[in-house]
């Protein structure tokens, strides 16, 4: 059986907050499972499994068991616009941000830069856990690492993006309190406003 004929259309952002919704997600989930029988190995639909139970509230665990999954069956080289596993990685990353798991998300963060290096989504969301914990030394890092791979490669998985909206919405405020409450990374707000800028202007 092909389940990737019948699914319900994913959306990746959204949550599924009516009964109806859920039972799509429900119904998606169950496909999937029947996919995977015939195809035990197959990562990408692994991925599309944890997105169904991401979408339903509450089933977080679940998502996260089959985006661990995924990950661990993943080649060594995958495509860098390969959208389906950047989101599997980002939204893995997501899940651990929330559970303040940052052991865990560093060890995710550092296979997704290694698979994906032009994503800018993963040093975003890194950047955003290290300010919320107000180690800003690391939050700076990580975001004007972010700006810089936006800048250099734009946000090359569309489809899953965080950042480069995120910058538009105005979370690129983020960096410049960062650098600011870092006494040696003062000197580096002349050289990252620029990009800030640029990028704004790109995504608006």
């Amino acid at each position: 059986m092909d389940a990737s004929n019948e699914l319900a259309i994913f959306h990746s952002g959204y949550d599924l907050n009516s009964s109806e919704d859920k039972q799509k997600g429900d119904r998606n989930a169950r496909l999937i499972l029947m996919e995977l029988e015939e195809h035990p190995d197959d990562y990408d639909m692994m991925g599309y499994l944890g997105d169904a139970y991401y979408s339903i509230r509450d089933n977080n665990e679940r998502a996260e068991e089959w985006y661990r999954k995924s990950i661990d069956r993943m080649p060594a080289h995958i495509d860098e616009y390969d959208v389906r596993n950047a989101v599997t990685f980002w939204k893995l990353m997501t899940i651990l941000y929330k559970k303040n798991d940052e052991q865990a998300m560093m060890e995710i963060y550092e296979k997704a830069i290694r698979l994906i290096p032009k994503e800018c989504d993963y040093d975003y969301i890194a950047g955003k856990f290290y300010v919320a914990k107000q180690d800003f030394k690391k939050g700076a890092y990580h975001l004007a690492r972010a700006l810089q791979i936006l800048e250099k490669h734009g946000s090359i998985n569309r489809g899953g993006g965080k950042f480069a909206p995120a910058t538009a919405r105005g979370h690129g405020n983020f960096l410049p309190g960062a650098i600011y409450s870092t006494e040696p990374l003062r000197k580096a707000l002349s050289a990252v406003m620029p990009c800030v800028k640029q990028t704004v202007a790109a995504v608006q």
